[in-house]
Parts: C-alpha cells; sequence; structure tokens
C-alpha cells in the first residue's frame, strides 16, 4: 500500500508548498550569507 493513500492530497500539496519555500528561503538566505562574505 502506497503512501499516498494515507495522506490527504491537500495536505501532501501543502507540505510541497511548504518544502519549495523553505527551500527558496534557504537559498536566498545563503546568497545574501555568500555575499557578506565576499564584501
Amino acid at each position: 500500500m502506497s503512501l499516498n493513500f494515507l495522506i490527504p492530497n491537500h495536505l501532501l500539496s501543502s507540505l510541497l508548498q511548504i518544502r519549495i519555500l523553505f527551500l527558496i528561503l534557504y537559498s536566498r538566505n545563503k546568497s545574501s550569507l555568500i555575499a557578506t562574505l565576499l564584501s
């Protein structure tokens, strides 16, 4: 049995959106950290 049957579809998509948002924030913080290190 797959995990997709246990988890509601809207919950799965919201988790994916949170993960994408976290990746965007993380990459932005990393690039600003690199910019402050280079300056």
